[in-house]
C-alpha cells in the first residue's frame, strides 16, 4: 500500500503547473504550451521514478541486544533489492516514535547495514504489523511511502539507572551478610523451577499445580540474601512519576541480582517469586515493560519478614502506605 505526501516545494511546483496550464489554454501560446508540457512531464516522471525506486524492496530488522528506554541501542537491517537497478535515497521508518534509518543506495541483491545510537524514549511492548519505506527520489517534490508486512513484538524495557547511591543505607555490605547458603534442609523460603536431574521428593506440588510448571522447594539456614521490591502501581500517581518508579524498580532488581540476591517483585496484581540470575531478571523486566497503573484499593502483599524489602512509591495511595511501614527502605520516585 502506497501513499504520497507533497513537500512545500512540491505544492508550489504543482500550483505553478496549474497556473501555467491555465495560461496556455487561455492564450494559445505555443511557448507556454511547451513550458506546461515540460513541467507536467517532470511531475509524472518524479512519481513514476519514486514508485520504481521502492519496488522490489524487502526489509528485515535484527536487534543485537535488549532495548532499554532512553538508552542507545544498535540494530542490523537486512535489505533485499530484487530489481535489476539500484534504489536510491530510501528511508526506513521505524514504528517507534517515527524514527528513520537512511539508506543512500541499495544495490541489487541482499545487503546488511548496521545502525548505532538509536534511542526509544518510552518503555512498552510494541506489536508491529508493518514497516514503512519512504523516498523523495529523484526531485524531492514529494515523499512516497510504501508499507511492508513485518509481524513482530518488540519489547522496550524500563530505563536502567544508577541507583547505588540510594542503596547505601539500605543494603548491607557483602562482608556483613556473607555468601547465601541455599540448601535442601532448614526453613522453606520459596519455590523455583525444576532443573533436570534434581530429586523428585523435593517437588512443591502446590506450586506446580498453581503455575503449571514443575517447581522445587528451596530451604535455607537463615543467612541467605533475599530482597523484595514492591512497586506502587495502585493508581493515583502522575504518569511521569509512575514511569520513574518503574525505572527505579527495574534498576533495583538489576543491581541486587548482580550483587547475588534472590529477588522478588510484588505489584498490586502480579508477583514474581524469588529467583536470581539473568533469566530471572528478564522475567521481571518483561512484566515491568508493560505494566500500567491499576485502580486498586489495597495491594495484597504477604509477610515481609524475609530479607531486605524496598517499597518504590509514586503517590500517596493508601493501598501501599501501610506496606511501606513494614519495609527496610522506601524510595519515593517523585523526589528523584
Amino acid at each position: 500500500m502506497a501513499s504520497i505526501r507533497l513537500k512545500k516545494e512540491g505544492k508550489r511546483f504543482l500550483i505553478a503547473v496549474v497556473l501555467i496550464g491555465f495560461a496556455s489554454f487561455n492564450t494559445g501560446n505555443n511557448l507556454i504550451y511547451l513550458i506546461f508540457s515540460l513541467m507536467l512531464s517532470i511531475t509524472l516522471i518524479s512519481f513514476v521514478l519514486a514508485v520504481v525506486n521502492l519496488r522490489g524492496l524487502r526489509v528485515q530488522l535484527s536487534f543485537k541486544e535488549p532495548i532499554y528506554a532512553e538508552t542507545p541501542y544498535s540494530l542490523e537491517v537486512e535489505v533485499e533489492n530484487s530489481k535489476a537497478i539500484p534504489s536510491y535515497s530510501v528511508s526506513i521508518i521505524l514504528p517507534f516514535e517515527g524514527q528513520r534509518l537512511y539508506l543512500p543506495s541499495i544495490k541489487r541483491g541482499v545487503s546488511r547495514r548496521g545502525f548505532e545510537g538509536i534511542i526509544i524514549r518510552k518503555r512498552g511492548r510494541y506489536r508491529v504489523k508493518e514497516l514503512r519505506l519512504m523516498t523523495g527520489f529523484p526531485f524531492i517534490f514529494m515523499y512516497l511511502y510504501k508499507s511492508l508486512e513485518w509481524d513482530a513484538e518488540v519489547i522496550v524495557y524500563p530505563q536502567i539507572m544508577d541507583i547505588r547511591p540510594l542503596l547505601v543505607d539500605m543494603v548491607p555490605l557483602p562482608a556483613e551478610t556473607g555468601r547465601p547458603r541455599i540448601t535442601h534442609d532448614g526453613e522453606f523460603i520459596f519455590a523455583r523451577e525444576y532443573v533436570y536431574g534434581e530429586e523428585s521428593r523435593r517437588i512443591d506440588w502446590k506450586a506446580t499445580a498453581r503455575t503449571q510448571k514443575t517447581m522445587m522447594k528451596v530451604f535455607s539456614k537463615g543467612d541467605e540474601r533475599l530482597a523484595t521490591i514492591i512497586l506502587d502501581d495502585a493508581g493515583g500517581g502522575m504518569e511521569d512519576d509512575f514511569e520513574k518508579a518503574v525505572s527505579v524498580c527495574a534498576s533495583l532488581c538489576s543491581e541486587l541480582i548482580q550483587m547475588g540476591y534472590y529477588v522478588r517483585l510484588i505489584t498490586c496484581r502480579k508477583v514474581v517469586p524469588f529467583g536470581r540470575g539473568r533469566v530471572h531478571l528478564f522475567k521481571i523486566l518483561d512484566i515491568l515493560a508493560g505494566i500500567r497503573q491499576v485502580d486498586a484499593g489495597r495491594c495484597p502483599v504477604e509477610e515481609l519478614s524475609e530479607g531486605l524489602s524496598i517499597a518504590v512509591l509514586c503517590s500517596d495511595s493508601p493501598g501501599i502506605s501501610g506496606i511501606a511501614s513494614q519495609c527496610s527502605g522506601v524510595i519515593d520516585a517523585r523526589y528523584i
